[in-house]
């Protein structure tokens, strides 16, 4: 089902400019060495800080990565705040599976006006300008608070393709965290399945999950682009990460398949005899 929530995406609003820092897979940053894998996008500001109210088990993150998204003086702005890291081994029709996860932490959120929204998550783009790929989120603040959302970006438009409303509520005090699985797999023929999955943890205690998918379609490509966004309109906010990671996900091969299946046939046999 597509919904019909659209928002323009001029590179104008968003100034985004290619990654400069290829990664090889598995990738894993918990940004104790910095950020200097990620190419800061967009609106607002990203920064490593020492210590914020990230306290996932009653203990403080000593570095996370940081996103303020406002006007630059504490207000509303509209617009799109990514930092992206390069993926040769994805995208570019190689139609490798993948995963992403990150976890975060809601440290401010506001807006004014009936249009107002905050939303964050994980990028994964086609290009690094943003005109093409994905922008899978959690509405932090707005009429649709709580809710996991796909857009899909076509052009620099970008479509609320998927939606999934849940009771896990917005919370943001020191010891609440959002943990992000992006799963996506090609088909064989291009077409994507993308799977976004957000759990909160309240004090390291899992308070329940909300999942949502984007099945089948003939859009953009997934990446060679991979990242972390967040997205206001007439809203501000901050959000922070503690760690990101990316793997790819092997495809069985049909060779692979035909054995495991004859070895299967073999043990049924032997416990026959």
């Amino acid at each position: 089902m597509k919904y019909l929530n659209t928002l323009l995406i001029t590179t104008t609003a968003i100034a985004f400019a290619p990654a400069s820092h290829a990664v090889t897979l598995p990738y894993n940053n918990d940004f104790s060495g910095g950020a200097g894998d990620f190419s800061p996008n967009g609106t607002g500001s990203w920064s490593v800080i020492s210590s914020g109210g990230f306290e996932p088990s009653g203990t403080p993150v000593q570095n996370v990565y940081q996103s303020v998204l406002d006007d630059g003086s504490g207000g509303n702005t509209t617009g799109l705040a990514g930092s992206l890291v390069t993926v040769p081994e994805l995208g570019g029709g190689t139609n490798q599976d993948f995963q992403f996860s990150s976890s975060f932490h809601i440290e401010d959120r506001g807006g004014s006006g009936a249009s107002r929204n905050y939303e964050f998550g994980i990028l994964a783009l086609a290009d690094a300008s943003a005109q093409d790929g994905y922008l899978l989120s959690f509405d932090a603040f707005g009429p649709t608070n709580g809710n996991a959302k796909i857009y899909s970006i076509s052009s620099g438009i970008s479509t609320l393709e998927s939606t999934s409303t849940g009771t896990l509520g917005v919370q943001q005090g020191d010891g609440d965290v959002y943990n992000f699985v992006v799963s996506g797999s090609y088909d064989g023929s291009g077409d994507l399945t993308l799977d976004l999955s957000v759990e909160f943890l309240d004090a390291g205690v899992s308070q329940g999950s909300i999942l949502t998918s984007l099945n089948d379609i003939s859009g953009p490509e997934a990446g060679t682009y991979f990242g972390l966004g967040s997205l206001a309109t007439d809203a501000k906010g901050t959000v922070q990460s503690s760690e990101v990671s990316l793997v790819a996900i092997p495809e069985v091969s049909a060779s692979g398949l035909l054995m495991g299946v004859g070895i299967l046939i073999c043990c049924i046999a032997r416990r026959r005899r």
